[in-house]
């Protein structure tokens, strides 16, 4: 994944699992290396939350085109 986007932690959101920005941040939490190497800017979740999920960028699954 290219780590070049704003992460969310995703405390509070119920879309959070289909979000793209929770799921770099779960990748990068996740890797030490680039945990050490590349500082990555955070959205605030209540940011996205008050203004109704404006900055929410659903995920895609590749292998299944219609989800």
């Amino acid at each position: 994944m290219n780590h070049n986007i704003s992460h969310c932690r995703g405390e509070g959101c119920m879309l959070r699992d289909t979000c793209m920005r929770y799921r770099a941040h779960l990748e990068y939490q996740a890797d030490e290396h680039l945990k050490a190497t590349m500082a990555v800017p955070y959205i605030d979740e209540s940011e996205c939350l008050l203004t109704g999920q404006k900055l929410y960028w659903k995920t895609y699954d590749l292998r299944n085109p219609t989800t």
